[in-house]
């Protein structure tokens, strides 16, 4: 399938785009938590990775390959919005200032009868990306794939072109960066903490920071990450950083936007069949190595 799409196969191309979609699109989700930004990147990583699908050797699976256009496509961009806003939010409230905030009655629910627990999910999920964002971006995205998708430290250390060894350090160091913001922060993991994600209901619609009638994190396909990556997780030795890690893996596995469209646009292009004539064809190689 792989040497047909880079031979420009619609059908070969549009399978792969189908079958790799959702990872891609969920990597990105972590990296640049916006819904609609992480939809954008997504589409836009995803023609990059049709225009270099010939540069595609058989040497990894398609989806570590994958993986590396994205990581240099998004590490390589400018700064998102929502990485800017993050930056000048103030992260130094103390718990009282907190407290002060969320000292707010939770909406009467015969007024505006929505489903508080699908809120405070939405808020959960939509924070807890949220504070990736307290990660540089190289060792934010060696998180995502070390702890959130249980990439192995070789294929990671592939993907964001380092040693084994520095993938490790990065990913440790990442650990803790996180485990500390969060513990500062977030009731989830010290439960001494103010902010809880029911208490926070009132101020985050008042704020407009969840829309009631517009919940894009809600989790419609029940898989979550954990259960997508089943198999091949690993042990780690803190309980505190499991604990961590866990809240990430138990969030939704979303479903990618379908990109079939824009594929199918691209490949009926004249410019996409004339840089298909005049690259040189694909080495044949053993059905083995051509691994999805």
């Amino acid at each position: 399938m792989i040497q047909q799409a880079q031979r420009g196969d619609k059908a070969a191309l549009a399978k792969l785009v189908k079958e790799h979609q959702s990872w891609l699109f969920n990597l990105v989700l972590r990296m640049i938590p916006d819904f609609h930004q992480a939809e954008d990147l997504t589409q836009d990583i995803t023609i990059k990775a049709i225009l270099k699908i010939h540069l595609f050797k058989g040497d990894s699976r398609f989806r570590t390959w994958l993986y590396r256009v994205a990581v240099n496509y998004i590490l390589d961009s400018k700064e998102t919005p929502i990485e800017r806003q993050f930056h000048d939010f103030r992260q130094d409230m103390s718990d009282e200032e907190v407290s002060y905030f969320m000292a707010e009655t939770l909406p009467d629910t015969k007024r505006r009868p929505h489903d508080l627990s699908l809120i405070a999910q939405e808020i959960e999920i939509k924070c807890m990306l949220g504070m990736l964002l307290c990660l540089d971006r190289k060792p934010r995205m060696v998180y995502i794939l070390g702890d959130i998708l249980s990439v192995d430290g070789h294929t990671g250390s592939r993907i964001m072109n380092l040693s084994e060894t520095n993938f490790r350090q990065i990913l440790s160091r990442a650990r803790r960066r996180l485990l500390a913001f969060l513990s500062d922060r977030c009731s989830l993991i010290n439960p001494g903490k103010p902010c809880t994600c029911q208490r926070s209901i009132a101020c985050n619609l008042r704020t407009g920071y969840v829309d009631p009638l517009k919940l894009v994190f809600r989790a419609d396909n029940p898989m979550a990450i954990r259960e997508v990556v089943a198999g091949v997780c690993r042990k780690m030795n803190n309980l505190a950083m499991n604990h961590c890690r866990d809240l990430y893996r138990a969030q939704p596995f979303h479903a990618s936007p379908d990109y079939s469209s824009q594929v199918q646009a691209i490949v009926d292009s004249p410019e996409f069949r004339d840089l298909v004539e005049s690259l040189p064809q694909p080495i044949p190689l053993s059905r083995s190595r051509y691994r999805v």
